[in-house]
C-alpha cells in the first residue's frame, strides 16, 4: 500500500514538472515590452504582447508558483512520513497500485496530495488561458464575482425595502433575515432602494449579455484594438459598478446602533454617483461597441443584433438612472426639511 502511494506521489510529480516546462516555454513566448503608463495608453498594436495580458500572466505565474511549492513541499512531507511508516513496520506489505489513476483508496486522500494537485492543475490552467486566451474572454475574468454580487444585493434591497412597507410585529422579529450586522433604510429612502433595482438589475443584464455573446461566438482573431488602458478600464467596469452601488447603499441605509458600528460617511451626493455611474458605463459600452462587435463573426450582419441591443439596453439605462436622482433628489429635501425643523 505505502510503495503504491509513494509510486503515485512520484508520477504526480513528474507530471506536473512536464506540464510546468510546457507552461513556462509557453509564457516565455510573450514578449516583454518596458511598462509605463504611456505604454499602457499607446500599446493598442502589440497584438498578443501588451502590458494588460502580460500583467495578468505575470500573476497567474506567482500564483501557479506558489501552489506548485506548495504541492511539492507537500509531497515532500507525504514521501518522509510513509519512509518512516515502513522502517517502524517492516512487515507491511506494498499492494499493487490502484487501477483508478491518482486514487488514494481508502484513506480518502488524508494527505491533501489529490486536492492540493487539483490546485495546482486550475492555476495552470488559468496561466494557459492567459497565454493563449482571447482578450475579450481575459477582460470579463472579474465579471463574475460582480454579478454574484448584484444577486446579493437585490436580495437585500428588496429585504430592506419590505421590511419598510411591512415592519415585521414585534413578536416576529426572531424570524427576521435581519442579522446584527444587517441594515436599515434611512427615512424617506425607500423610494430611493426601490429605484436601485432597475439599475442593479441592468448592470448585471449588461455583463451577462456581453459574456454569453463574446462566449457563444467565435471572435476572428484573439486580440481586440484596444490599448490596455482601454482593456483594464473594461475589465475592472464590474468592480467600478459594484463601487458605486456601495457608495448609494452606505447613503440610504443605517446600521442597527446596538451592534457597535458606527454609521459609514457618503462620499458623496447620491445623484453625483449615479452620473459617475452613466459615465463609466458610457465608455465600456462604446469600448464593446468599436472594439468588440466587429469581431464577433456574425457582427457584419444588418442589422447588428447585439449593437442595436446595446443601444436599447444603454437607453433603457439612462432612464432608469433619471429615475433613481429624481428619487435621490426627493430623499435629500425630506432630509433637508427635517433638519429645518
Amino acid at each position: 500500500m505505502i510503495a503504491s502511494k509513494l509510486q503515485l506521489i512520484t508520477e504526480i510529480q513528474s507530471e506536473l514538472n512536464q506540464t510546468t516546462d510546457q507552461v513556462l516555454s509557453l509564457s516565455a513566448g510573450v514578449k516583454r515590452e518596458e511598462d509605463s503608463p504611456v505604454t499602457r495608453a499607446n500599446d493598442q498594436d502589440l497584438k498578443e504582447s501588451k502590458q494588460f495580458r502580460r500583467q495578468g500572466l505575470s500573476i497567474k505565474l506567482r500564483l501557479m508558483k506558489h501552489q506548485l511549492f506548495l504541492i511539492f513541499k507537500l509531497c515532500f512531507q507525504t514521501t518522509k512520513e510513509f519512509e518512516l511508516r515502513s522502517s517502524t513496520n517492516p512487515t507491511v506489505v506494498a499492494a499493487p497500485l490502484h487501477p483508478n489513476r491518482h486514487n488514494f483508496n481508502d484513506d480518502t486522500d488524508s494527505y491533501g496530495v489529490l486536492e492540493r494537485t487539483a490546485h495546482v492543475i486550475e492555476s495552470i490552467d488559468r496561466v494557459i488561458q492567459w497565454i493563449i486566451g482571447h482578450e475579450f474572454i481575459l477582460i470579463q475574468e472579474k465579471w463574475g464575482t460582480s454579478v454574484d454580487s448584484y444577486d446579493r444585493q437585490l436580495v437585500e434591497l428588496t429585504e430592506l425595502i419590505n421590511r419598510e412597507i411591512r415592519p415585521p410585529k414585534p413578536e416576529d422579529g426572531n424570524r427576521t433575515s435581519r442579522d446584527p450586522s444587517s441594515r436599515s433604510l434611512n427615512q424617506h429612502a425607500t423610494p430611493v432602494a426601490q429605484s436601485l433595482i432597475p439599475l442593479t438589475k441592468l448592470s448585471r443584464l449588461f455583463l451577462k449579455k456581453i459574456a454569453k455573446n463574446g462566449l457563444n461566438q467565435i471572435p476572428s482573431k484573439s486580440f481586440t484594438d484596444m490599448s490596455s488602458c482601454q482593456l483594464a478600464t473594461l475589465s475592472d467596469s464590474a468592480d467600478s459598478l459594484d463601487i458605486f452601488f456601495y457608495e448609494i447603499m452606505r447613503s440610504i441605509t443605517e446600521y442597527d446602533s446596538n451592534n457597535g458600528i458606527d454609521p459609514p460617511n457618503p462620499s458623496k451626493p447620491i445623484d453625483d454617483l449615479i452620473h459617475d455611474m452613466t459615465r463609466s458605463l458610457d465608455s465600456s459600452v462604446l469600448l464593446v461597441i468599436t472594439h468588440v462587435i466587429p469581431l464577433i463573426t456574425d457582427s457584419n450582419s444588418s442589422p447588428n443584433l447585439l449593437q442595436n441591443y446595446l443601444v436599447q439596453w444603454n437607453n433603457l439605462f439612462l432612464l432608469a438612472a433619471q429615475n433613481c436622482i429624481r428619487a435621490a433628489d426627493s430623499y435629500r429635501a425630506a432630509q433637508a426639511a427635517e433638519t429645518d425643523e
